[in-house]
């Protein structure tokens, strides 16, 4: 008999949520969404908090085109589906959009 309670589900997605996506506050399911976008812990949480969905983002980035193995660095560089492919288009690579999200917090001296 095929048996669908919450240890065989459990067990069909990987067990629980490891550790670091428990302390962001990110769930099992919600967690290998983000996964499949490239997407840390705390920016996930990040990303959860101004209210992205991962499904959602899933789709969206996929219906644009933009390969998912991308989408992490033009998330970070706080892109849309849209403007990545606007940037790809206009040459602009993923690393530069990667130096673009790390130099956003950077303070230039006084």
């Amino acid at each position: 008999m095929w048996s669908t309670g919450p240890d065989q589900i459990l067990g069909l997605l990987g067990g629980p949520a490891d550790p670091e996506w428990v302390r962001a506050g990110i769930g099992l399911v919600a967690s290998r969404m983000w996964l499949i976008l490239g997407i840390e812990p705390e920016t996930a949480r990040r990303l959860t908090r101004e209210g992205v969905d991962p499904e959602v983002a899933i789709r969206e980035w996929w219906a644009a085109g933009v390969p998912l193995d991308e989408v992490a660095d033009w998330l970070a560089a706080g892109l849309s589906p849209a403007e990545a492919l606007e940037q790809r288009s206009a040459g602009v690579s993923v690393a530069q959009a990667r130096a673009f999200a790390a130099l956003k917090g950077v303070v230039p001296p006084e």
